[in-house]
């Protein structure tokens, strides 16, 4: 059961994280958008955010501001390796324990079980861009396309990850 559970895990997080990656990098809509005068808002953001943190801007119905929900981080030491590697870790470990789920359960057939995957799939993604579309103002197109992007992913995932059961 433990060679099980870790095959399915590095297969099906490998297919997850490769998903994910072409999505973010092929869709037009996934690619964040820049400030007009990056170096403008980076002076304000260093007088007005003196920490690390996220912050929020609520427009009041008195005003014109937009809203506006961001992180601030200094001295960011971004390193896209450790970014990636960080996530691909994290689809390996929900793989993992997905599969211990599937493990638990008895009798089911092969589409069975790739849509229990599946279905995990899109609990995944009403748990974390249904949030950030109702409480952070994502925009709408980005949370549907997300939530696509993580049914599709998962789909794959536990197709392979249940082929691998069988074995």
């Amino acid at each position: 059961m433990k060679k099980t559970i870790i095959k399915c895990a590095i297969v099906g997080g490998i297919i997850v994280f490769i998903v994910n990656c072409f999505a973010w990098r092929a869709v037009p809509m996934m690619k964040p958008m820049h400030f007009q005068n990056e170096n403008a808002v980076s002076d304000v953001l260093k007088e007005n955010a003196p920490a690390d943190g996220v912050y929020v801007i609520r427009p009041s119905e008195k005003s014109d501001s937009p809203y506006f929900y961001g992180t601030v981080k200094y001295h960011n030491k971004h390193c896209l390796g450790m970014t990636m590697a960080l996530s691909l870790i994290g689809q390996i470990v929900i793989a993992g324990l997905i599969t211990w789920l599937l493990l638990k359960t008895k009798g089911l057939a092969f589409g069975q079980k790739v849509g229990f995957i599946t279905v995990v799939g899109v609990i995944i993604a009403i748990s974390s861009d249904f949030t950030y579309f109702n409480w952070a103002g994502f925009p709408l197109c980005i949370t549907l396309f997300s939530f696509v992007e993580q049914i599709v992913a998962w789909f794959l995932a536990g197709y392979a990850m249940t082929k691998l059961m069988k074995k």
